[in-house]
């Protein structure tokens, strides 16, 4: 069995997919020539071209073998090592599947914030209407320098059933702004620590492959 660093293997990877391609796009695995010419293209025999094709593409299929292997190491250990991320255990697949994933968190958080900014900015503008109107029937009833002189009672007497019926609210069924701020300081949490606890996991996690 040999054995590696996560960090290590992952590096391997990034070489790996690069000879992979270089070798795939340089290799001559068949060619065509004459049948009575004992050489391919003028320049080597082909007996020597047959040797050359097949060792290219032998060198090729180990190279894939040792990315697979490689790979599949990494993702058995992926869906089983543990790290902390900002108070919450999971496994390191977990971890680089939220990092990702986490764009759908934010794009709910800006669309809460949005919509209760909007109905904050509805119900202020809506109140102030109300307050207005309810200045305007005071005025009516008492005049400007009456109105000044009236006891709290007849004050609430006409203010307070015109804003019973015409007040705005917010109509919220989440605790939104409570909900807001969690999902913030979740989100800035876990973006803030993923990629160390990662980076320190892949560098004292060992993976093993057949040899």
């Amino acid at each position: 069995m040999e054995q590696m660093l996560v960090t290590k293997g992952l590096n391997e990877l990034k070489l790996l997919d690069s000879r992979i391609y270089r070798k795939i796009n340089e290799g001559e695995f068949v060619g065509a020539a004459k049948v009575s010419v004992p050489n391919v293209k003028g320049k080597i025999s082909k007996e020597a071209f047959k040797v050359n094709a097949k060792a290219d593409y032998q060198s090729i299929t180990d190279l894939i073998k040792r990315r697979n292997a490689i790979k599949a190491a990494i993702i058995v250990s992926n869906a089983t090592t543990m790290v902390d991320i900002a108070g919450k255990q999971m496994t390191v697949a977990e971890a680089i599947d939220k990092k990702s994933s986490i764009e759908y968190e934010k794009a709910l958080l800006e669309q809460l914030s949005t919509q209760f900014l909007v109905a904050l900015k509805k119900v202020t503008a809506e109140n102030e209407k109300v307050d207005e109107s309810i200045e305007q029937l005071l005025n009516t009833a008492y005049g400007k320098e009456g109105k000044e002189k009236i006891t709290e009672a007849s004050h609430h007497a006409i203010a307070e059933p015109y804003r019973a019926a015409n007040e705005y609210g917010l109509v919220d069924a989440l605790e939104i702004q409570v909900l807001i701020k969690r999902m913030k300081d979740d989100i800035q949490s876990f973006e803030s620590e993923v990629d160390t606890a990662l980076q320190i996991s892949n560098s004292t996690t060992m993976i093993e492959m057949s040899s």
